[in-house]
């Protein structure tokens, strides 16, 4: 069993993952396998020395909204402002000005910001499809040719072709239904990975996510502070870890 972590930026902290891991085991067992939870969210925590690391993790809707791809411009343009939020660790986690922290990693981990077309893909799509068109009406004239001398097999085509079109329709249903519930549970995972100048200056953390991400009721927030393991729940009245 690993620590959550993706983004780790030394040594010490792969080894810190790898000793937390017995640790926290048993909980993160339970989130692993646990429901898919609107309202609720997930912080694995890591400061050890001068770094500090985490990734938090959420259903899409309490970021969104919604949790499929984007069908219109309000949901893209709400994708784009909540990736914009999610660029500015600011908007996530408050740390005091006198520990210098800078942000030296961060990563939005979802296919729902990630899979609209870029223009360059757009573009090899648009190509594709001229080429397939292409292909097309070559076979449209080679069925063409040969119609005559294919006339008598018809029936026997057509019965084919009925059966393909019932299989078609079956696996249509099936990636219908499968696509459904993908978007019934899609997650987000943003991860930040600091390096402070002076992180004795950290004495708490407060999280501001609350004030930005209004869908959010709770997260459970567990983490190791320099070797030490915590744990609590956050609420919008009670966004705060100290020790």
């Amino acid at each position: 069993m690993q620590f959550r972590l993706k983004k780790i930026g030394s040594l010490s902290f792969v080894a810190l993952a790898c000793i937390s891991s017995h640790v926290l085991a048993d909980d993160h067992e339970h989130r692993a396998h646990g429901s898919h939870e609107h309202g609720a969210a997930n912080i694995d925590l890591v400061l050890e020395g001068n770094e500090l690391a985490f990734d938090w993790m959420s259903p899409a809707a309490n970021l969104l909204g919604f949790e499929h791809q984007a069908k219109n411009d309000e949901q893209k343009q709400k994708l784009a402002e909540v990736a914009s939020l999610l660029a500015q660790p600011k908007h996530i986690l408050v740390l005091p000005d006198a520990a210098g922290c800078k942000v030296t990693e961060h990563n939005i981990d979802s296919e729902l910001f990630t899979m609209n077309l870029s223009p360059e893909k757009h573009n090899d799509k648009h190509h594709d499809d001229e080429h397939h068109d292409s292909e097309h009406h070559d076979d449209e004239h080679h069925d063409s040719e040969h119609h005559d001398d294919e006339h008598h097999d018809g029936e026997h085509h057509d019965g084919e072709h009925h059966d393909s079109e019932h299989h078609d329709g079956e696996h249509h249903d099936d990636k219908h239904h499968e696509d459904e519930h993908q978007d019934a549970h899609s997650d987000v995972t943003v991860s930040y990975h600091f390096e402070c100048a002076n992180p004795d200056e950290i004495s708490s953390l407060s999280f501001s996510l609350f004030d930005h991400f209004s869908l959010t009721e709770k997260v459970q927030i567990q983490g190791i502070i320099n070797s030490q393991q915590m744990a609590k729940t956050l609420t919008p009245k009670d966004h705060s870890l100290t020790w």
